[in-house]
């Protein structure tokens, strides 16, 4: 399997088979003995790795949505046809967007919550492949049940609801931060997360055509991030800011293929901010109301670096939030930003983003989770909390906070955050004063 080897234990069904092939052309009784007591072996190993697997991957709850309004969820297909798809060899290819939109509906005693993974049978194989795991790994997700009800009605009332946007991570999906985006759209947020085609695991479209992950594009960028690894490490040997400054703008010369995607997604972006007046007009459910003077843009990762990115050129953007991204793009060689922005970051984050934090022209804010890692920062707390263990701490996948914790504190935060900024609401838990919990530290910083 590409991306990783596959334990012995789960190649145990072609095992037996191959064995018991070779049983019957054994003529030495003795070797039938060893061969019968190897399947043996075997087969009680694979029913104990079957056994286990409940324990290891449960069938896990979604914190539920803390808001006052109920969760509806809904799906677009949107084509850019000024924008050709650079990732396909036919010129006739125009950039088409995958968007899922979570929002507040009205109440409903009816219907079921869409399946955590609709597509598990699609998802499930790519992203045990993208991290090296068994195939089946994940497979179990398709019986976790969201808050979200498909094409539910919006909920009424009298003033629009402010917009937020979301961008995944590299190789992330849509649908990876659920726990945030139901949070925000039981606050009274509209979510559209975005998925930029051939950089996530799979774009799964209305009509249920498939666009997988490029691996060619990524090994070329990984070799671009390799080969700039010595910048990485001057910058974070350097004292003087002023040579710190200069080593962290080296970095968009030393890395386009990775501007280039940036670039990518942001145009991605800022094509739905496009849009959405075309929705508030139109659509069926969100006609006039949504309310496009109060735009959030956010992301995970790659997706954080994208929203810093857009917030920075484009003032549709009121308010943006990184989350545990790596900041680069013209944010670092433009103008400061203007816009409030938050960044939270993990526990084993490094002081690259310190240059950026400068380049943060409005108040901004640094939260750090103790206890977390990287991909904390999305629904993987708390689908595979076998990682967390003390047992596979050592494969770095996930810090040892709890996984409905993590969750909880981003959305928090989140909520926190966008209702301050987007809404001019009373928002306590981003003075530094307060204490949320013991995981986190807060530093908020004003122009």
């Amino acid at each position: 399997m590409e991306g990783g080897a596959v334990p012995f234990c789960y190649s145990v069904p072609n095992t037996i088979q191959l064995l018991n092939t070779l049983r019957l052309t054994q003529k030495s009784k003795h070797s039938q003995k060893i061969l019968y007591y190897l399947g043996i072996i075997f087969s009680a190993l694979f029913l104990a790795i079957a056994a286990l697997l409940p324990a290891i991957l449960p069938v896990f709850t979604l914190p539920q949505p803390s808001g006052q309004y109920k969760v509806g969820i809904t799906e677009y297909s949107w084509l850019d046809s000024s924008r050709p798809e650079t990732f396909t060899q036919t010129p006739e290819d125009k950039r088409n967007l995958q968007l899922q939109v979570w929002y507040p509906a009205a109440e409903t005693n009816h219907g079921r919550t869409k399946p955590y993974w609709r597509d598990s049978q699609i998802k499930g194989p790519l992203l045990s492949g993208a991290l090296g795991l068994p195939p089946f790994l994940f497979n179990h997700l398709n019986r976790v049940k969201t808050y979200s009800y498909p094409d539910a009605t919006l909920a009424e009332r009298t003033t629009p609801y402010p917009v937020i946007l979301f961008s995944h991570g590299y190789n992330g999906f849509v649908d990876q931060n659920t726990v945030q985006m139901e949070t925000l759209a039981s606050h009274g947020y509209v979510v559209a997360s975005i998925a930029h085609p051939y950089e996530t695991l799979a774009t799964i479209y209305p009509n249920r055509d498939v666009v997988t992950f490029n691996k060619k594009w990524n090994q070329r960028m990984m070799a671009e991030m390799l080969s700039a690894l010595p910048l990485f490490d001057k910058i974070l040997a350097a004292e003087d800011k002023g040579e710190q400054a200069r080593l962290t703008r080296d970095i968009l010369d030393e890395m386009p293929l990775w501007q280039q995607s940036l670039d990518l997604w942001t145009a991605d972006t800022r094509f739905v901010l496009d849009e959405l007046p075309l929705l508030n007009a139109t659509d069926p459910r969100f006609a006039h109301k949504l309310d496009l003077d109060r735009i959030g843009v956010m992301g995970m990762s790659f997706g954080g670096a994208t929203a810093g990115q857009v917030c920075q050129l484009d003032a549709r953007c009121k308010a943006g939030v990184n989350l545990d991204g790596l900041q680069f793009g013209k944010l670092l060689g433009g103008e400061p930003l203007a816009q409030p922005f938050m960044v939270m970051e993990s526990a084993s984050s490094s002081g690259l983003n310190d240059f950026m934090l400068s380049r943060l022209g409005n108040v901004h804010y640094r939260v750090k989770v103790r206890q977390s890692t990287h991909t904390n920062f999305s629904d993987f707390s708390l689908s595979a909390p076998i990682f967390s263990s003390d047992l596979l701490q050592g494969l770095g996948l996930l810090g040892t906070i709890d996984g409905q914790q993590m969750t909880t504190l981003i959305s928090d935060y989140l909520v926190a955050f966008f209702n301050r900024h987007l809404q001019g609401k009373e928002a306590p838990l981003l003075e530094e004063v307060a204490v949320k919990s013991p995981q986190t530290t807060l530093t908020m910083y004003t122009p």
